[in-house]
């Protein structure tokens, strides 16, 4: 079990590596944010200083978006999530969910 949790902590710092780059920009130059204080990420449109809600999580540090608009965001560091585009704000999937238990 012990082995599973180190390899678990080191996928999930590894995600977190890869979301923490900044890779925020979609295909078409919408710059998505991490509103960790407002638990939401939060889309800019080009040229727009207002930012859209597309995906409500826990104190978000990072965001990353792929090429197919998924937005993948930690919530609050203790999982990965994925939004898909089109789908309602609270709809998401968890990727990895890294908890320790102490006992």
């Amino acid at each position: 079990i012990l082995s599973t949790m180190v390899n678990n902590l080191f996928l999930l710092q590894d995600l977190l590596l890869i979301i923490k780059k900044n890779n925020n920009v979609d295909n078409v130059g919408n710059i998505y944010v991490a509103d960790r204080f407002n638990n939401r990420i939060q889309k800019f449109i080009p040229g727009s200083t207002n930012g859209i809600t597309v995906a409500l999580t826990v104190a978000p540090h990072s965001v990353f978006v792929d090429k197919k608009g998924s937005i993948y965001a930690d919530d609050n560091g203790i999982s990965i999530k994925r939004f898909n585009p089109n789908d309602d704000l609270n709809i998401k999937k968890t990727i990895i969910n890294f908890l320790i238990k102490h006992r």
